[in-house]
């Protein structure tokens, strides 16, 4: 379950008493920002990640997909997937190059090639169970796609530098 903050708006308050006087009306529910490593993403990936958290850290879920969907083809182009039928080539091509998982490989097919989810105004909106799915999905990829391989080669990296320490 995600963490969710509620604001209060305040009517008045006196520091002095250490009285507070929310208003009854005034409520809304905030979601915290989501934390994710974007140091080992490409930077017009990060870009387009980071706005499709924003949106779903607003509860914008049929934007959020929509830029969920864009922030796979962004890191489709970036790892060098140019599938002719646009996405669906890139995600299985995707899935080739970057060594995704069969499981999350079916997801993402459901989710972002079947589904159209949000992007059509045709479709049912995306509900927030169904965002929440495809969040982890969109977390999961980005770290298969750039961030497990960023670890892997700095890991090496430094195994390579600490080696040549000890010659």
């Amino acid at each position: 379950i995600e963490p969710v903050f509620l604001k209060f708006k305040i009517e008045r308050y006196d520091l002095g008493n250490y009285r507070i006087q929310i208003s009854e009306n005034a409520m809304e529910i905030e979601k915290p920002t989501i934390e994710f490593e974007f140091e080992y993403i490409p930077e017009n990936v990060v870009s387009d990640f980071k706005e499709a958290l924003e949106c779903y850290s607003i509860t914008a879920y049929n934007a959020f997909a929509a830029m969920t969907r864009r922030t796979i083809q962004s890191a489709a182009d970036q790892i060098g997937a140019k599938g002719k039928s646009k996405v669906q080539n890139q995600i299985k091509e995707m899935k080739e190059m970057a060594e995704i998982d069969d499981e999350t490989y079916e997801i993402l097919s459901q989710i972002i090639i079947d589904g159209h989810d949000g992007a059509h105004p045709h479709l049912p909106s995306l509900s927030a169970e169904r965002a929440e799915i495809l969040l982890e999905l969109l977390k999961d990829v980005m770290y298969q796609l750039f961030v497990r391989k960023g670890k892997l080669k700095k890991a090496s990296e430094l195994r390579k530098k600490q080696i040549d320490l000890n010659k």
